[in-house]
């Protein structure tokens, strides 16, 4: 599957906006909360017990999605002068501001409201004592259990690597637009202090929606790049995903091919510039963010370098299962429920790569599914469910569709510019003994000698120090990227001024 499964992406555009309200981006990366406007409204809530539950004020809750914990704030204020309620919902291990709701209500003692450009709802009711609000929450597909009180997190996340001001270089806001897709961009640029012009990196994020820090459980590894590359000569442009800041658009919406055009406009917004060398324009991408930025580079001359960040080498539906079981080995599961959950992926993703739709994919999976777990062993059954059926369910996401079948070896033999790839030794999102050697040869038959890949011991996919490289880590490691990368990193990129 090569370039041209891109351009495929974009005929399947009417498709993919029928489907945007049920797709959902897998959370082992990030759960965002978008900005919207708010303009829902809910009369008082009621207890179980038909009680007045007291809404106004700060509510505090926990959710685990995909192996992640995640700090959610829910906040309630009454209109002056009047009974009804507006709210905002806040996850605090992304670091973003708090999102408006725009729809709220309550009906018959149950709560419902949304985040609509963030694909999530919650369902629930008050507690007897009016002291909880127990329910679910929805994001895309996935389904967690969300109950919020009064009691305020008392931990505060420690980063301590984030940069304080004054900063050794300038920050500008970066606003443009994407001619080919229409769509607004919006970001940062940080330049160097000393005198210019300075070669310059785009950072691209694993997904669409990402902020312009790609903020990720409290961590905010695009402003740790940005704050080093800067301060040793190199300009960075951070950009903002799909209804994020100024970029305009729903991520829902964006195929692969869009988010490869909205980076490549960065490109050309850099070479408008007279600060930065035109020629040295190189792309940074993390996790699928480098097989996009490796995309652009075979279309656009203007790419001088790419650096590739925990990136895939293999198609999703192959690394899937192998995901699957590094996962499970070091949560310390038993061998039966990791063969019954590989066989499981192997089954569901041989469905996948047998299909071009995922309208017609999805009964057939969904069959399948039931199929293996009413054939499980009963001590398996309740594990196997909760960590394959999200599979039945994001692989409607048009984008996660996408990487399932799209082979990043076959564009990678074409890429021609200096490559640097560096992933951990403990990346469980793309384990190393299939993605390594799969990058290292597509290199190769490429005859492209100008590459790097480094694997880096007791690294995670988010390039930090860790024990495991479970995703459930992310938030608790107080490091954001190991020095040890940014070093790498700066060095090479350094080298190519």
């Amino acid at each position: 599957m090569e370039l041209q499964t891109f351009k495929c992406a974009a005929h399947s555009r009417q498709r993919s906006e029928r489907m945007c309200h049920l797709r959902c981006v897998r959370v082992a990366m990030c759960l965002i909360v978008l900005l919207g406007t708010c303009s829902g409204l809910f009369a008082s809530g009621q207890t179980a017990a038909g009680r007045p539950a007291v809404l106004a004020g700060e509510w505090h809750g926990r959710v685990v999605l995909a192996g992640l914990q995640m700090r959610i704030v829910l906040k309630f204020e009454k209109k002056a002068g009047a009974e009804d309620y507006t709210g905002t919902l806040q996850n605090l291990d992304q670091g973003g501001a708090p999102a408006p709701i725009q729809k709220l209500t309550v009906k018959s003692g149950t709560i419902h409201f949304e985040v609509v450009n963030g694909a999530i709802s919650w369902d629930g009711s008050a507690n007897p004592t009016g002291t909880e609000l127990e329910g679910k929450m929805k994001q895309g597909e996935q389904i967690a259990v969300l109950n919020f009180n009064r009691d305020p997190f008392v931990r505060p996340l420690r980063r301590p690597q984030l940069p304080k001001p004054p900063y050794p270089y300038t920050v500008q806001e970066a606003n443009f637009r994407c001619k080919r897709t229409g769509s607004n961009i919006g970001g940062f640029l940080t330049l160097p202090k000393q005198v210019g012009p300075f070669p310059a990196v785009v950072l691209v994020g694993a997904t669409p929606l990402v902020d312009h820090d790609e903020t990720t459980s409290g961590h905010k590894p695009f402003l740790i790049l940005a704050d080093y590359l800067s301060e040793h000569g190199i300009a960075v442009l951070r950009l903002d995903g799909r209804g994020n800041g100024k970029t305009t658009g729903l991520y829902g919406t964006a195929t692969p091919l869009d988010y490869s055009y909205d980076i490549e406009a960065g490109i050309t917004y850099l070479k408008t510039r007279k600060d930065i060398i035109k020629t040295k324009i190189g792309l940074l991408g993390h996790g699928t963010g480098g097989a996009i930025a490796s995309v652009i580079a075979i279309r656009s001359k203007d790419v001088a370098f790419i650096v590739m960040l925990s990136s895939p080498g293999v198609t999703g539906a192959r690394n899937a299962p192998l995901q699957i079981e590094a996962t499970l080995r070091a949560s310390g599961e038993s061998e039966a429920i990791v063969s019954a959950c590989r066989r499981m992926d192997e089954r569901l993703y041989k469905i996948i790569t047998a299909e071009d739709d995922p309208d017609k994919a999805a009964p057939k999976l969904d069959a399948a599914f039931l199929d293996e777990l009413k054939n499980a062993p009963p001590d398996t059954q309740k594990m196997l469910a909760r960590l394959t059926l999200p599979v039945t369910r994001l692989i409607r996401s048009q984008w996660d569709f996408f990487f399932a079948k799209y082979d990043p070896a076959l564009v990678l033999q074409k890429v021609k510019c200096p490559v640097l790839a560096i992933t951990g030794s403990r990346n469980l999102q793309y384990p190393i003994s299939a993605n390594v050697p799969a990058m290292s040869a597509a290199f190769k038959t490429g005859s492209n000698t100008d590459f790097q890949q480094k694997t880096l011991e007791g690294l995670n996919y988010m390039l930090q120090e860790c024990k495991t490289g479970l995703p459930s880590e992310y938030v608790n490691i107080e490091q954001t990227l190991s020095p040890t990368v940014l070093k790498e990193i700066g060095s090479w990129v350094g080298a190519r001024r």
